[in-house]
């Protein structure tokens, strides 16, 4: 093999991840790492760089939790619990509707080796001091704050 078949075949082998942006760009664990136990009813797709396609059902039970120690917002004093979850429907009687992307929905991003969700749609879920599950609704006072991903799920009943 003369030597600028091997330059080229060296080149091509470094230079084609770049190129091409192959998964292995990312530093981040795969978002498979933090599927709850019960999470099915999804479609996942690994693109270049850190960008994923998460997509499921739009319903109550898709959902992202996050510990509010974990997290950019400050946790409200009259939660109870150390965790918050951010969900794409807010009642749990409502019919289903289409699919939805949670990488984008929930601006999911890589940042120091972990995941984080960035954006609130419909605001941050959590239990108050009187047993009931609130919607702290602050979406756009927290808009781009990050919340360490904890698990997500993709659930139907």
């Amino acid at each position: 093999m003369n030597s600028s078949m091997f330059i080229l075949i060296t080149l091509s082998t470094l230079l084609l991840p770049v190129v091409f942006g192959y998964p292995a760009d990312c530093k981040c664990p795969s978002l498979m790492d933090k599927k709850g136990e019960s999470a099915h009813d999804y479609f996942y797709t690994e693109k270049a760089g850190c960008v994923r396609n998460l997509t499921c059902y739009q319903d109550y039970e898709t959902f992202v939790v996050f510990k509010w120690a974990n997290s950019e917002i400050s946790q409200p004093a009259d939660s109870v619990d150390d965790w918050a979850f951010v969900t794409t429907k807010l009642d749990r009687n409502a019919p289903i509707d289409s699919h939805v992307n949670l990488f984008d929905y929930f601006g999911m991003i890589c940042e120091g080796n972990e995941w984080y969700v960035t954006k609130y749609p419909l605001g941050l879920i959590y239990m108050d001091d009187g047993g009931s599950y609130l919607n702290h609704d602050t979406s756009a006072q927290n808009e781009g704050k990050k919340s360490k991903i904890d698990h997500w799920s993709c659930e139907l009943f």
